[in-house]
């Protein structure tokens, strides 16, 4: 059987007032988070509220919610633009991803792309954008 997943990319390096600056771990873990689930509100957004489960996930998404292993990676790059990059490798290779930008109302000065959830999806089409990258 084809091992399902998803992998959550964090950014690390952040400046502030133009010096480094490291968001509270929570901040990060919330980022995770919103990656993570970013992919079911785009879903939902995408076919509306009154459509069936089976309409809106695709079989690899919904084997992966069913079964209940929710198997995540969270990995990490320093910069912005290595995040961006690999939101769009993974969209053109057809998995779904979840970027997320903050709004810049606590931690961060501005809006800032803090983390972006690649899949769910076969990790054999994950892994050739991801399995150089370092755990967080």
């Amino acid at each position: 059987m084809k091992s399902i997943k998803q992998v959550i990319i964090i950014r690390t390096s952040y400046t502030k007032d133009g010096k480094p600056f490291k968001p509270r771990t929570g901040k990060l873990m919330a980022q995770a988070a919103h990656a993570s689930m970013k992919f079911i509100a785009l879903r939902i957004k995408e076919h509306g509220m009154d459509a069936c489960a089976y309409e809106i996930f695709t079989l690899t998404e919904w084997k992966w919610i069913v079964e209940q292993k929710f198997t995540k990676i969270v990995v990490q790059v320093d910069t912005e633009q290595e995040l961006l990059d690999l939101a769009k490798k993974a969209e053109e290779a057809g998995i779904i991803i979840g970027l997320v930008q903050d709004y810049g109302l606590t931690e961060f000065e501005k809006p800032e792309y803090t983390a972006v959830g690649i899949g769910p999806d076969y990790a054999d089409k994950i892994d050739p954008i991801t399995k150089d990258l370092k755990l967080y």
